[in-house]
This record gives C-alpha cells, structure tokens and sequence, in this order.
C-alpha cells in the first residue's frame, strides 16, 4: 500500500491598469483529472449567465490516493486506488463552503507508455448546477 498527496495552490493577479483581474485566457480552471476528479473539466468555480466556467484568480486542490494491490493478482498492469479529492477556483477570496469534493475507486494502466484512468467517484459536496460524471475516463492524463 501506498499513500499520495497531491497538493496545489495557485494566485494571480492581473495589472491593475488591467482592473487587476487575470486575462481569461491565464485564469485557473478546475474540475476532471488532475484537479478533482469526476467533476466536468473546468467546470468549477465562477461562471457566466450562461452558467460557463470563467475561472478565478485563485485555486486550490488537494488530491489524495491510497494504493493497493489486487487481491490475488501475481502480475497486474494496473495501479488501483481508492481517492479523495478537494478544491475549486475562486475569483479573489478563498470560501470552504465553496469547496467541491469526490471521493470513489481509480485504475490505471500505461499502455506503450501512455496512461489510461477509470474512475468511479460520488460527489460529497453536491450544490446545484455542479457537473459530475460519476464515470470517468482520461487518455494521457495521470493522478
């Protein structure tokens, strides 16, 4: 067994002859692989009329991984582990009620060197309009 942290935090701040916020195309993004698993890619934190992910200049994430062994498996191509990831995107201040979390089951095997994940997960931290898959899958993308 193994035990993973994986932690980020990011700030950033545009010019403030730029009204001091972030160009879009600079701004943090969360949600899906890397981030916090399951959720859409970078569908949390602010959003538009539209209800479109804009970003923030502040993210957090923690993810966290405990690996094991299958049981009774003598060669196995695959790292299995049981995960718990945390963060979202903010425009300035920091909110823990803000917070989205999922927790559930990850594979993963390198096939000719590229990573390929599952992962089952259930979000803990359900708020409307979230966007969840609680089935997931990344090609090229690892924990």
């Amino acid at each position: 067994m193994a035990l993973e942290f994986k932690p980020h935090f990011a700030y950033g701040q545009g010019y403030k002859s730029f009204s001091g916020d972030l160009p879009f195309f600079k701004r943090y993004q969360a949600g899906g692989f890397g981030s916090v698993r399951n959720f859409k890619p970078f569908s949390l934190g602010p959003k538009d009329s539209k209800g479109d992910s804009t970003g923030g200049d502040l993210l957090t994430t923690l993810g966290t991984n405990l690996y094991f062994p299958i049981p009774f498996a003598t060669s196995n191509p695959f790292k299995t582990a049981l995960f718990f990831d945390v963060g979202n995107v903010y425009l300035s201040h920091f909110s823990a009620s803000e917070l989205r979390m999922s927790a559930g089951v990850m594979a993963t095997a390198h096939v000719g060197g590229v990573p390929l994940a599952f992962s089952f997960g259930k979000n803990l931290s359900h708020k409307t309009g979230d966007q969840f898959n609680p089935i997931d899958f990344a090609l090229g993308l690892d924990f």
